[in-house]
């Protein structure tokens, strides 16, 4: 999973069953954003 930050708020971006999944963190603060594992439900 890589974490970057796009307009202000930091965006996370895996691969999940061979389909790449990108979604906003929705914060600006990077300790607040998901640092391991998929924790959305795709």
């Amino acid at each position: 999973m890589s974490l970057y930050k796009r307009g202000g708020f930091y965006w996370y971006r895996f691969l999940f069953q061979g389909q790449l999944i990108r979604e906003s963190a929705k914060t600006n603060s990077k300790n607040r954003s998901p640092r391991s594992g998929a924790s959305s439900q795709a």
